[in-house]
């Protein structure tokens, strides 16, 4: 068989014989491939690169390796590529280019066979593709193959040709500061000329001109129409942008079906925003059932195209097990990825899990994620730092600097901080009338926001007479609704208050009442339930119930506190644990509760005194598996 070189020889005018008649077939087929119908493939592209269309051959070599209309296969796809270049279509010069720089199609990186390829491109025809790849290669490289003038130039000469490809990418160069000095004005002029030539990208980068307002004056609806000028001529990424302003009506115009139906084409070209669109759609249940294990299947398709808000989506259901099996370690990993991309949510919530423990990481880290989060405008973020130095967790206690976050946080809107800042104001020494009326009208504030937590404050209010006479009625009532608006200790509160007051029979069942709502609502409630039945305060004291309270709180939720309770019944010889029984369980409770900084964590030695160091590594593979 005949080397690649040798087959690339062919005088142009020889390989191009079958080209004259299919043409125009090959043309609109390419168009309609664009516009998403990959049944172009099959009815045209594919008989005409078999009739010795060298266009049509790139085409196939392109559908083969993306899998489009054909089933995906790299041999095919480099076989094809081959035959395009050597019937002379410069675009396969471009794409073997390509290939052999990123190691694609199952090859090693080549740089000597890509430069080969590029240079024996740029011979046949100095095609506006063949430049443009051949400069991004000279451009990207690590030397001895980096060369940027050279890469400019290119793009350069092929532009001062008038090919369209190069005059759009020349205008990004200048709209992004590359190789050149940043000219928003002439990267405009240099869009508005490929775009009247028809170029596809140029359309769509004026899109995101007036889009955002880069260089001129923003403007949606001109972005849309770029974007839809974009999509019309087969730009995947023109699609999607269009979907999501048709979808949001961002330019006064809202239009689902054609967003949708956009979205589908780009689907088609596996472009990795329509992919993060119909996550979007199929997670949210609009105008598509919802199914969120797709949408874990979109995210995950858009986030292996680069996108990093689908890392942060799909971190979510994998923290969360969110419509697919939880998976906290590969959530965070999603939110780190995303977050070093520069997304606040995740930057927020991989800071939150670390800080609940929820996963490993370096203090430093947590409040690094929690920084970029705030920077961004994060409220929630502000308030998690605050929690950081209020607690102490990486960092020296700073009630002073807690406060300050918490007040910053909650002039930003965040219900969860206007809660914190009425906590801290009731906690001074000696608070004012006027601090005490602000703080309840802050809990109040927070409570008709949805915190419900902030009903249980209120409750607190009355059942301590602060800054009133003590209404018991009032708080109990108020505890409860903090239970039924969702937050299950409210229930546990009321019950304990109940306990408190020299209970009678009746009271004690009302107790019992409330500690079970609590239980169903939150298995982190059982563990207060152990409490009560440790100190007797829901009749005798039943050291087989609170073990089976702890117990299960612990193996439910994973309740750092029921472990550390369960690891105090050990070193007490309390029920089970009489007479030192279940050692190398208790050694697991008392790591586990250590390692989530339980406050209720007791010191582990006692528990490991006498253990062999196979028993202690059994404890301490326990304690990970909670």
């Amino acid at each position: 068989m005949p080397s690649l070189v040798s087959r690339l020889s062919c005088a142009l005018a020889a390989c191009v014989l079958a080209a004259p008649l299919l043409a125009e077939t090959v043309a609109e087929a390419r168009l309609r491939l664009l516009r998403g119908d990959p049944s172009a493939v099959e009815d045209t592209i594919r008989r005409a690169a078999e009739a010795g269309h060298s266009q049509a051959m790139n085409l196939l070599a392109d559908a083969h390796q993306h899998g489009v209309g054909v089933p995906q296969d790299n041999a095919a796809a480099l076989d094809w590529y081959q035959r395009s270049a050597a019937a002379g279509w410069p675009h396969a010069y471009a794409n073997l280019g390509d290939i052999f720089a990123d190691g694609e199609l199952g090859l090693d990186p080549d740089p000597m066979r890509a430069v080969q390829m590029f240079e024996a491109g740029l011979r046949v025809d100095f095609d506006g593709a063949v430049a443009i790849e051949y400069a991004a290669f000279l451009r990207n490289s690590e030397p001895p193959w980096r060369d940027p003038a050279r890469a400019l130039r290119l793009v350069e000469e092929a532009a001062a040709m008038g090919k369209s490809r190069a005059v759009a990418e020349l205008g990004f160069y200048y709209a992004t500061g590359t190789l050149v000095d940043e000219d928003l004005a002439r990267a405009l002029a240099l869009f508005e000329q490929a775009d009247a030539q028809g170029h596809p990208k140029a359309a769509r980068n004026l899109g995101y001109m007036y889009d955002d307002g880069v260089g001129v004056e923003e403007d949606d609806e001109r972005a849309l129409q770029y974007y839809l000028r974009g999509a019309d001529a087969g730009d995947s990424e023109a699609m999607a942008d269009a979907a999501f302003m048709l979808w949001f009506g961002e330019a006064g115009v809202e239009d689902r079906p054609r967003a949708m139906e956009l979205a589908r084409r780009g689907l088609t070209r596996q472009q990795a925003k329509a992919y993060e669109f119909m996550g979007d759609r199929a997670y949210f249940g609009e105008m598509m059932d919802e199914d969120r294990a797709l949408a874990a299947e979109y995210y995950a398709a858009a986030w292996a195209r680069g996108r990093p808000y689908s890392a942060y989506a799909l971190g979510w259901q994998y923290a969360n097990g969110d419509g697919i099996e939880q998976d906290i370690q590969r959530g965070a990993e999603l939110y780190r990825a995303a977050a070093e991309r520069g997304n606040a949510e995740a930057a927020f919530e991989l800071g939150a899990m670390m800080r609940r423990g929820d996963v490993e990481g370096e203090p430093s880290d947590m409040i690094a994620f929690l920084e970029q989060a705030a920077e961004a405008g994060k409220a929630a973020a502000v308030n998690e730092l605050g929690l950081v130095y209020e607690y102490g967790e990486g960092v020296p206690v700073d009630m002073a600097r807690a406060q300050a976050f918490y007040e910053q946080a909650a002039d930003m809107g965040d219900p969860w901080a206007r809660r914190n800042v009425g906590i801290m104001l009731l906690d001074a020494e000696a608070p004012s009338d006027a601090d005490i009326a602000r703080a309840e009208a802050l809990f109040q504030t927070a409570a008709d926001e949805g915190v419900s937590e902030a009903w249980a404050s209120l409750a607190a209010l009355h059942r301590d007479g602060v800054g009133r006479p003590v209404d018991r009625d009032t708080a109990l009532r108020l505890f409860r609704r903090s239970g039924e608006e969702g937050y299950a200790h409210g229930y546990v509160d009321a019950a304990e208050m109940i306990l408190a007051d020299d209970p009678g029979p009746l009271d004690i069942v009302r107790a019992r009442g409330f500690f079970n709502k609590a239980a169903e609502a939150d298995a982190h409630a059982l563990q207060h339930l152990g409490d009560a039945w440790r100190a007797g305060t829901l009749g005798p004291v039943d050291m087989g119930r609170a073990h089976q309270s702890y117990l299960t709180a612990l193996k439910e939720v994973g309740d750092a506190d029921a472990a550390a309770r369960l690891a105090q019944m050990a070193v007490a010889g309390e029920g089970p644990f009489a007479d030192g029984a279940a050692r190398v369980e208790a050694l697991s409770y008392c790591l586990y509760a250590e390692r989530r900084r339980s406050e209720f964590a007791v010191d582990c030695a006692p528990l490991a005194t006498g253990l062999s160091a196979d028993d202690t590594a059994r404890a301490d593979d326990l304690a990970g598996g909670y």
